[in-house]
C-alpha cells in the first residue's frame, strides 16, 4: 500500500498536462493571420487512449472537438492514385545490337565503297549490254548481206530462164549427144546410128556413094546404151571393134579415147577413109615400125568393101610431105595405099596417099 501511495503522490506532484486544442489557430484564422508551416493544424484524434492507463482519482479534463477547416492558401490536394498497368516486357535484343558501332568515318569510307562498287558494276553491265548490241547488229548485218547476195542470184536466175509470153520455143533436135571438137578442119558433120541388123561398116559404104569430091565429112558414130537410156557415141575401143580392124597392144596403149573420123571424096564415087587419134607419146613413130609386119592385114577392112592385091613381103617405105614423114606400102592397084604419120602427137592413118596429104593439110 505504501508503494501506490508513493506513485500517487508522484503523478499529482506532475506538472498539469496541457492539451493543445485548435482554439488558438482558429483565432488567428478569424484574425486573418498566417499560420507558418511548420503551425498548420494537424488532426489529432478525438480520443487518446492510454496504455496500461494509471488509475487517477481526478477525471480528466474534457475537451471538446472541433472541425477542422483548412486554410485556403494551404488547401491540400490528394492525387488520385496512379492506376495499376500490366508490366511491359521487354524485347529481346536483335542482331545488329550485338553488332559493334562503325565509327563515323569508317561508315563514310564504307558507303563511299558501295557507291564506287555500284558504279562499277552499272558500267561493266553497260559494257556487256554494248558488246551483245554490237553482237547482234554485226550478225543482222552479215544476215542481211547473205540474203541481198541470194536475192541478186535468184533474180539473175530468173532473168536467164524466164521467157516471153510469145517467144517461140526453141526447136527440137534429134536428142544427139555432145560430140567433142574435130582434130582437123572438116567441111560436114554427120551421125551415124548403129543398130543389131546393119553394122558401121556397111553404113560407112553407103555414104561413100554421095560423098562431094575433095571434102571431108566427119562420121560420128553412135549406138543406144541401156545404161543411159539414150544415143552414146563410140569409145575408140568400141569404133575398133565395129570396124572390125586390130591394133598393135604397145600402141594402143599410147592412143588417147580421142578420135576423128573422116571419109574424103577422092573422085567420083571413089572415098577413103580416114582415122586421125590424139596420142601420149611424140615418139609414137619409132614404136610404130614394130606394127609393119602386121598393119595391112589389122587394117584391112579400111578399105570399105575394096579388095587390093597384098604383097608378101610388107615392106614399107617413107616420104616426106610439108615437113611430116610419111610411111606407106603400095598395092598393084594405084589408087589404094597404106599410109600413116605421126605429126603433133596424132596418129594418122588413110588408104590412099592423096587422102593422107590432104589430112595433113587439114591439121589444125
Amino acid at each position: 500500500m505504501e508503494n501506490d501511495n508513493q506513485n500517487n503522490n508522484k503523478i499529482n506532484s506532475l506538472p498539469e498536462y496541457k492539451i493543445r486544442t485548435m482554439e488558438g489557430d482558429l483565432d488567428k484564422l478569424k484574425k486573418g493571420t498566417d499560420l507558418p508551416p511548420e503551425e498548420l493544424p494537424i488532426a489529432m484524434p478525438t480520443e487518446i487512449t492510454l496504455i496500461n492507463p494509471i488509475e487517477v482519482d481526478e477525471k480528466p479534463t474534457e475537451v471538446t472537438e472541433k472541425p477542422i477547416v483548412p486554410h485556403p492558401q494551404h488547401e491540400v490536394k490528394m492525387e488520385a492514385p496512379a492506376p495499376k498497368t500490366k508490366p511491359t516486357r521487354t524485347p529481346l535484343p536483335e542482331i545488329e545490337d550485338f553488332i559493334a558501332p562503325i565509327a563515323p568515318e569508317e561508315e563514310k569510307t564504307k558507303e563511299a565503297r558501295i557507291k564506287e562498287l555500284k558504279k562499277e558494276l552499272k558500267t561493266e553491265k553497260i559494257e556487256k549490254s554494248d558488246t551483245k548490241t554490237n553482237k547482234k547488229t554485226l550478225w543482222l548485218i552479215i544476215l542481211g548481206i547473205i540474203l541481198l547476195v541470194l536475192a541478186l542470184l535468184g533474180f539473175f536466175y530468173w532473168q536467164g530462164h524466164k521467157t516471153e509470153p510469145n517467144q517461140t520455143p526453141p526447136p527440137i533436135t534429134n536428142n544427139e549427144p555432145q560430140i567433142p571438137d574435130s582434130l582437123i578442119a572438116v567441111d560436114e558433120t554427120k551421125f551415124l546410128k548403129i543398130n543389131n541388123n546393119i553394122s558401121l561398116l556397111i553404113l560407112l559404104q553407103d555414104e561413100s556413094k554421095i560423098e562431094p569430091i575433095k571434102t571431108f565429112r566427119r562420121i560420128v558414130p553412135t549406138k543406144f546404151s541401156a545404161i543411159t537410156g539414150k544415143e552414146e557415141i563410140l569409145t575408140l575401143n568400141d569404133l575398133i571393134a565395129e570396124l572390125n580392124i586390130s591394133v598393135n597392144p604397145f600402141i594402143l596403149s599410147e592412143f588417147k579415147n580421142d578420135y576423128t573420123l573422116v571419109l574424103y571424096g577422092q573422085e567420083e564415087n571413089e572415098k577413103r577413109l580416114g582415122l586421125i587419134i590424139a596420142t601420149r607419146d611424140n615418139n609414137i613413130q619409132t614404136q610404130s615400125k614394130s606394127w609393119e609386119q602386121t598393119m595391112v592385114n589389122d587394117l584391112y577392112n579400111l578399105f570399105l568393101g575394096k579388095q587390093p592385091q597384098i604383097f608378101t613381103n610388107n615392106n614399107f617405105a617413107e616420104s616426106n610431105y610439108n615437113g611430116v614423114v610419111i610411111r606407106f606400102i603400095n598395092f598393084p592397084n594405084p589408087d589404094l595405099s597404106i599410109d600413116y604419120a605421126t605429126p603433133d602427137n596424132l596418129f594418122i592413118v588413110s588408104t590412099s596417099k592423096e587422102s593422107i596429104r590432104a589430112i595433113i593439110d587439114r591439121i589444125k
